[in-house]
């Protein structure tokens, strides 16, 4: 119980007088890219990467405060740093892009072309890998590679990349940062980079196309569920996350989501929790049919079902895929529905 207060407070997990965020996930994200670079990490940096601090001012514009100047009706965007942006002409447009689910955004508005760089991570849509720069990972990144690209605007994620590597490229470029957290907030995004890279056309009918799907209700009664992102120790998705609401859209109830962004739990926690069904994702910890049995040890009878990460994390055109996922699960829990 006394952890769980602890986790009241946003991003600190116990760790030897350290938050899991500062002393685990940095070391698990470089060894976990090491020998899964094709894997996408979506969730090892904390957001306090971005938080201002009093030494440094690092200005953050509240969500509806953007949504207001963000408006179709005004000159500019908003981004996720408070940062004013134009639209840019197609024609002038240089991207470098830090985020693998925006650089698949980017190919799927028909941006291809404006799709200089790119990180190691960002391996799709497949074709992503054939003639464009690769400039390091989406923490450690290349500024030097970046800037010799000479871009126009280089596309970042408040979660995925840190200030300091922002703060470095906005010596010399534009710099977009989202922030994405709900389902409502990605297709905001969508719409918003759209706009930014006049492909509003595009945009509009992608983020419309994922209204459409993702408008049915997978079951009348959500159940009780706990998505496990890592292993030893064992790691699951918190509110305040995109996995969070996803679990939401999906017709899962997270038993988790008291407890904010990415906690670490242990089997007494877990079973506390008391989950209907147990959803192990795919990604950034590979989890795979072998862990099936070690879970049922720990709750016997509780469904486990192997889940794409992806789909439950990538904001953006991979939405398009979460239907038929969400099908399949259901599937396995309901067989005579599905």
């Amino acid at each position: 119980m006394a952890q769980a207060a602890a986790c009241q407070n946003r991003s600190h997990f116990p760790v030897r007088g350290k938050s899991v965020h500062k002393a685990i996930l940095p070391f698990l994200g470089t060894i976990f890219r090491a020998h899964h670079p094709k894997i996408y990490p979506n969730i090892f940096d904390p957001r306090q990467d971005f938080q201002p601090d009093s030494k440094k001012s690092y200005p953050f514009a509240k969500k509806s405060e953007i949504a207001k100047k963000s408006d179709m009706e005004t000159p500019f965007l908003v981004d996720a740093t408070g940062e004013r942006f134009p639209a840019f002409p197609r024609a002038d447009l240089r991207i470098v892009s830090l985020v693998p689910s925006l650089s698949e955004l980017v190919h799927a508005l028909g941006l291809a072309d404006n799709l200089l760089g790119i990180t190691n991570f960002c391996t799709e849509p497949p074709q992503l890998s054939h003639g464009r720069a690769r400039v390091g990972g989406t923490k450690d990144f290349k500024v030097e590679k970046i800037r010799a690209l000479a871009p126009t605007l280089v596309l970042a994620n408040r979660e995925e990349n840190t200030r300091e590597g922002v703060e470095a490229l906005r010596a010399f470029t534009r710099v977009f940062v989202t922030d994405v957290d709900d389902l409502k907030g990605a297709l905001a995004m969508v719409r918003a980079l759209g706009r930014l890279c006049s492909a509003e056309a595009e945009a509009q009918a992608l983020a419309e196309s994922i209204e459409l799907a993702l408008a049915r209700t997978w079951t009348d009664k959500p159940l009780r569920a706990a998505y496990f992102i890592w292993r030893k120790p064992y790691m699951v998705a918190g509110g305040g996350t995109f996995i969070n609401d996803m679990m939401r859209v999906a017709g899962f109830e997270n038993v988790f989501a008291r407890l904010p962004r990415y906690p670490a739990v242990d089997a007494e926690q877990i079973a506390q929790a008391q989950p209907d069904v147990l959803l192990l994702s795919s990604e950034p910890y590979p989890f795979g049919a072998k862990h099936i049995a070690e879970f049922g040890r720990m709750l016997p009878g509780r469904p486990c079902l192997l889940v794409d990460g992806a789909v439950f994390s990538w904001y953006g055109s991979r939405l398009l895929h979460a239907p038929a996922h969400f099908d399949a699960l259901w599937s396995q829990l309901m067989p005579s529905r599905f």
